[in-house]
């Protein structure tokens, strides 16, 4: 830039000259404005350069940002497909409990139901080695009520005679 500045002072120098009409001050004149022309092209290229750095600068940043968010944006891809990974375990896993409690629960149902069985045919063998008679059913309220009734007031309610032998009643 400074040699064009340069070559245009001394061209404009010597037209100057050559045409005869350029007095001793024009000619300082006009190298005082090439001059001036000539600092002000420097300052505006140092500005040029300065914003040139500046802009190269947030460039450089700008795309470190990118890189930054691309790696992050691939590692949370990764977690989030890692995450649904182990919600499927995870959820494997709770049918597979689910389905184990329910088999728990169906395995313990069936041994309170074979150990009542067991109690229950027990009973009935010892029931049947001492003589008892098992009872043939359940008495009803009214029946209970009637039993009751039959008692005479003499006799105490809760089925003792007063011998201290225990009263027994035949069903009808």
């Amino acid at each position: 830039m400074a040699t064009i500045s340069a070559a245009r002072s001394t061209l404009v120098l010597t037209l100057g000259l050559v045409a005869g009409c350029a007095l001793k001050g024009d000619v300082r004149k006009v190298q005082l404005q090439v001059e001036a022309l000539q600092a002000d092209l420097a300052k505006s290229d140092a500005a040029r350069a300065a914003e040139r750095d500046t802009i190269l600068a947030a460039v450089r940043l700008l795309q470190q940002a990118l890189a930054t968010s691309r790696r992050i944006s691939s590692d949370a891809w990764r977690y989030a497909h890692r995450a649904a990974g182990v919600q499927q375990q995870l959820t494997n896993l709770q049918e597979l409990a689910g389905v184990s409690q329910q088999r728990i629960t169906e395995l313990r149902s069936r041994i309170e139901s074979r150990a009542q069985q067991r109690i229950l045919e027990f009973r009935r063998q010892e029931a049947r080695r001492w003589g008892l008679r098992q009872p043939r059913r359940t008495r009803s309220r009214s029946d209970v009520r009637y039993l009751a009734a039959t008692v005479p007031p003499w006799q105490p309610r809760d089925g003792r005679l007063g011998c201290g032998v225990p009263a027994r009643l035949s069903h009808p």
